[in-house]
């Protein structure tokens, strides 16, 4: 007879978690998150946000929110908003400036 394994969702208490999203915040960390639907506790954009009233986000944090996909987001229109929405993120917040290059030039 196999054994099923239990698994049992610890987390940190709402204080520590701000606390950390603060931090982040101060060091200027770009922030995303994406939910999936599925969950009662979260069923709408922006509630994220909401949830951490106390934490001051300024423009760090993305929020999206998929209602109609499961949590690993196996439907291919599922698949092509997160990588769409990610893409567009990572552009927001990671772009390089612009390099001109003198053809021939040597770089360091």
């Amino acid at each position: 007879m196999y054994e099923l394994p239990t698994y049992i969702r610890v987390f940190p208490p709402r204080a520590q978690v701000a606390a950390e999203l603060e931090a982040f915040v101060r060091r200027k960390v770009a922030l995303c998150v994406v939910f999936s639907g599925g969950l009662e506790e979260y069923n709408h954009r922006g509630q994220y946000a909401a949830s951490f009233s106390d934490v001051d986000f300024r423009d760090r944090l993305r929020e999206e929110h998929v209602p109609d996909a499961e949590h690993v987001f196996t439907r291919l229109d599922h698949q092509e908003f997160v990588v769409r929405e990610l893409s567009g993120w990572m552009t927001d917040n990671f772009r390089e400036p612009a390099v001109s290059v003198t053809p021939g030039a040597r770089t360091a």
